[in-house]
This record gives structure tokens, C-alpha cells and sequence, in this order.
């Protein structure tokens, strides 16, 4: 009998190379990681790296249960490089005023750190536009929205954002993956 797999994307949206550079770092290191909280590697656990135009290009955007999105704002609030796409559809749904439901992403689970400089009165416009998008179209957001600041200082610096946020995701990856395949124990 085969084992259960899963493949998590890594979806990106980058202009200067930071979200990109993290996501790619995730998706490496995350089956590895992912494998050591289950047992004898019970599920098989693949990932990668894709912007997310790419993702709605060559995937149809034929969502997985779960996906992980690291995307920066852009100029004024805009969308990064290899996001347009991505964000003219989330604007879509946020100006949808249909009274009913938008149920196209009930079941998506998904993990956002948003990058953004907080110098720019639009700090942090497109990931949450993303967010409160992919929240109304019914996916559920797991573990904190990141706020990766490029004017950060101290421990806020991004760069130490970014690889906080990155660390405290796996235990909740490793949640939803559990409850996937019914697992309470690894």
C-alpha cells in the first residue's frame, strides 16, 4: 500500500528577491523537516517554490489543501513581481458585493508572511489584500499573518522576521498535516 503524500507549494510574490529567496529556502528545507515530526516518515511530504502568477498559469490554480505564500507590496500598496495575476484576483473577490458566500476556496489552508517597508504610508497593502481576499473565498488562514519590515530594527530587523516566522510555521504546518491524515500522534 503506498503512504499519503502531500505536496505543499511555496507560493511567492517578489520585486527585489527577498520573498522569493525565502520562499525558496522553505520549500527546501520543509519536507526534511516536516518528515522528523511523523513517524518513520509515514506520509511523503514534497515542496516547492513558484510565484504565484505561475501557480494560476501552469497549475490553473488547482489548489492543494494546504499552501504557504511569501509576498511583498510593490510602490504604492502594489503588486510585487510575478503577483499581478494573483492580485487582480484577489481584487476580484474583495469587490465582489454578491450577498452570497464565496465559497471557491472553502478547505484551503494556507501560511502568509507578508514583506513591506514601513517608511511607505501603503506598508503591508498587498499582503493583506491577499489575506482578507483568500479569507472571503472561505480558506483558512493558519498560524500569525508575518509581517517582515524593511525598516525593521533590532529584532525586528526582516531578515530576522522572516526566519522567526519561518521557524514557528512548522508547528503549525505540522498540525494541519495531522489533522489531514487523522493523525494525533507523529
Amino acid at each position: 500500500m503506498p503512504k499519503p503524500s502531500l505536496h505543499i507549494p511555496i507560493l511567492y510574490g517578489s520585486q527585489t528577491g527577498n520573498s522569493q529567496s525565502c520562499a525558496e529556502s522553505l520549500a527546501e528545507s520543509l519536507p526534511t523537516t516536516l518528515h522528523k515530526s511523523f513517524s518513520s516518515s509515514a506520509i511523503k511530504i514534497t515542496s516547492t517554490a513558484k510565484d504565484l502568477d505561475d501557480f494560476l498559469e501552469s497549475d490553473r490554480a488547482d489548489w492543494p489543501r494546504l499552501v504557504v505564500i511569501i509576498c511583498s507590496s510593490y510602490g504604492v500598496g502594489q503588486a510585487p513581481l510575478g503577483c499581478w495575476k494573483f492580485r487582480d484576483l484577489c481584487d476580484a473577490i474583495l469587490e465582489n458585493d454578491d450577498s452570497s458566500a464565496d465559497t471557491r476556496l472553502v478547505g484551503l489552508k494556507y501560511a502568509m508572511l507578508g514583506l513591506g517597508d514601513s517608511k511607505y504610508s501603503t506598508f503591508f497593502l498587498n499582503p493583506t489584500a491577499l489575506d482578507t481576499a483568500l479569507s472571503k473565498a472561505g480558506a483558512e488562514r493558519i498560524g500569525s499573518l508575518g509581517k517582515a519590515d524593511a525598516s525593521g530594527v533590532g529584532d525586528k530587523v526582516q531578515s530576522k522576521v522572516m526566519e522567526e516566522w519561518c521557524e514557528n510555521i512548522i508547528p503549525e504546518i505540522v498540525r494541519v498535516v495531522k489533522a489531514f491524515f487523522g493523525r494525533k500522534r507523529g
